[in-house]
């Protein structure tokens, strides 16, 4: 059975040229935002499984009545959501430009942006 981080980290290990190190680093930001990511879909499907009153939500079918509990959330809660995405993606981004040399993700964005303008990515 593969780990669910394998095919984050397929591209780390495919890159010969990144030193261990570096790899390690990458890695490292990946569990970051993968982490960062789980607490940022607890906070939307908390709040879609809470009602106003903060309450379970009950969720209504055609034949059945789901209640969903979700937990209320403060300010400061949602506002460090926030700051570990923007965290982990900054630790990425760094990871990745330290590994590959400075500019490798602009560089990135400018074919990414070009393959879109020409339509090379859309599906035949």
């Amino acid at each position: 059975m593969t780990s669910p981080d394998d095919h984050r980290f397929a591209i780390v290990r495919e890159r010969r040229d990144i030193p261990p190190e570096r790899q390690d680093a990458i890695r490292s930001a990946l569990r970051a935002c993968r982490d960062a990511n789980r607490d940022r879909n607890r906070l939307v499907h908390d709040a879609w499984g809470t009602g106003p009153d903060g309450t379970p939500a009950v969720m209504q079918s055609l034949r059945h009545s789901y209640q969903v509990t979700g937990r209320e959330w403060t300010a400061e809660q949602i506002r460090a959501a926030a700051a570990g995405v923007a965290a982990a993606q900054h630790q990425l981004l760094t990871a990745v430009e330290e590994a590959l040399g400075q500019g490798s993700l602009e560089t990135a964005g400018q074919l990414l942006a070009t393959e879109a303008r020409h339509g090379m990515n859309s599906p035949s």
